[in-house]
């Protein structure tokens, strides 16, 4: 006698599109946030101060022991006390910026202010973001705490940015801690999530 075998059910190309758009709708077609490598990122500022405190600490790992950030020297960038311009962008007295390698949906961005120089750790901040570096939209104004020389320190600020598409990002200093011309930051680690394609072919397949 011949065994009866049900048939696979067919589902139909209008549903599978449907679930699809759902999924995106509310986010679960991606799949965990990961930080951003240092060679996904190029770094410029307004101006850097000689003696091992280039842009670039800000992104190379150095000083992060997990989370949180140490206080030593030349584990961050400070400016000089003579500062260019950025054009297109809020006025401050310094700036940082951050190109990605291609463009990213950002998930957050999380801060660490200057601890080994507290008087020069940032105070108030503009973060906008570009896809072009010519048009320019507004991520947050705030404020970070200043520095306390604590050997390690967590973040001084985390920034929802809810899947923002950007290759640029600025964070322009509207003012600081103390006086003088230099302005420092410590750290700053950019969370983007993950492609959807990665985790739409298993569903695909499966049906």
């Amino acid at each position: 006698m011949k065994r009866f075998e049900p048939s696979r059910p067919h589902t139909s190309s209008w549903l599978l599109g449907l679930l699809a758009c759902v999924c995106l709708a509310n986010g679960s077609l991606y799949g965990a946030s990961r930080q951003l490598k240092p060679f996904e990122i190029t770094v410029y500022s307004s101006s850097e101060r000689s003696g091992g405190y280039a842009a670039r600490n800000v992104i190379n790992n150095r000083g992060i022991v997990g989370s949180l950030h140490d206080s030593l020297p030349h584990h961050s960038w400070q400016s000089l006390a003579e500062n260019k311009t950025h054009p297109g962008t809020a006025a401050g007295n310094a700036w940082i910026k951050f190109r990605f390698d291609q463009e990213k949906p950002l998930e957050a961005i999380h801060l660490w202010n200057d601890h080994h120089e507290p008087q020069n750790s940032l105070r108030e901040i503009v973060i906008q973001a570009s896809v072009d570096n010519q048009e320019w939209q507004l991520v947050r104004k705030l404020t970070l705490p200043k520095g306390d020389r604590e050997i390690l320190n967590g973040p001084s600020a985390v920034i929802p940015c809810h899947g923002l598409t950007a290759r640029y990002i600025i964070i322009t200093a509207v003012s600081k801690h103390g006086n003088g011309p230099i302005y420092s930051l410590g750290e700053a680690k950019f969370l983007v999530r993950e492609e959807a394609q990665r985790m739409v072919s298993p569903l695909a397949d499966s049906i």
